[in-house]
């Protein structure tokens, strides 16, 4: 598994778009990956209002992740709590991991893609 790593916060740089369309491109291609999004990046799960800031909502690309056969989403339930973020805030399927299976997580990766 491609395990693509998020973790910056939203609309603060590209990255997080960038990383997101490598993980829609690797799922055209029907690599086996996963998505974890992490620490400040938990924020994108929430409903955003890109248009104040005049950039592409973010959430719609993650909504379209099942489609490209990407059907993993980690995150960790330490970044949920920091931020207050409930579940029923999230409109995505995510896997909320306990923060002492991240070295799991990462050996069981066969490569490990951050930005």
């Amino acid at each position: 598994m491609i395990l693509f790593i998020s973790s910056h916060p939203p609309f603060a740089k590209q990255q997080n778009k960038e990383l997101l369309d490598m993980v829609l491109a690797a799922g055209a291609f029907d690599l086996n990956c996963a998505l974890l999004i992490q620490g400040d990046a938990v924020l994108q799960l929430r409903a955003q209002n890109s248009k104040l800031i005049e950039q592409k909502d973010i959430n719609k690309s993650l909504s379209a992740l099942p489609l490209y056969g990407i059907e993993t989403i980690y995150v960790f339930e330490q970044d949920l709590a920091k931020f207050q973020i409930g579940l029923d805030e999230i409109n995505l399927d995510i896997k909320v991991l306990p923060n002492d299976k991240k070295a799991i997580l990462l050996q069981t990766a066969s490569k490990v893609i951050r930005l």
